[in-house]
């Protein structure tokens, strides 16, 4: 995994004071947040979920894996049709891409493209970064 950290981390023009494991930890934090978040506020607050989609395929690239759509929909307890939406959305936008499970056809993955990774690693990389 660390070897794979490395990868995104200086592929991505990084700041030097950046470190791979100090990335993961920050998006996890932000990624608590918005659950967080969630348990507290109604639905209506935090209605976009595009930054919660984003932030759990980083979390799930820096970890070396993909999610598929269903696990996106069962992290964020939101409907298939929102979910698809926002994931049309972030496509259209150049910042995410999907593709047909390898191992089974049935399953659509997902990850971040290249751009949006770069962005993700430049933005939780910057100290002090609120990321909710």
């Amino acid at each position: 995994m660390q070897t794979l950290i490395s990868a995104i981390v200086t592929a991505s023009a990084v700041p030097p004071t950046a470190n791979g494991e100090a990335l993961l930890a920050q998006t996890r934090l932000a990624m608590r947040s918005r659950k967080a978040q969630r348990s507290i506020f109604p639905p209506a607050v935090f209605r976009e979920s595009c930054w919660d989609i984003m932030l759990l395929c980083f979390a799930g690239q820096l970890e070396g894996r993909e999610l598929c759509v269903k696990q996106l929909r069962n992290n964020l307890n939101e409907s298939s049709t929102g979910l698809l939406r926002r994931i049309d959305e972030l496509e259209e936008a150049g910042m995410l891409e999907r593709h047909r499970d390898e191992l089974d056809g049935r399953r659509t993955m997902v990850r971040l493209s290249p751009d949006a990774i770069a962005a993700m690693t430049r933005f939780l990389a910057q100290p002090g970064v609120v990321t909710s």
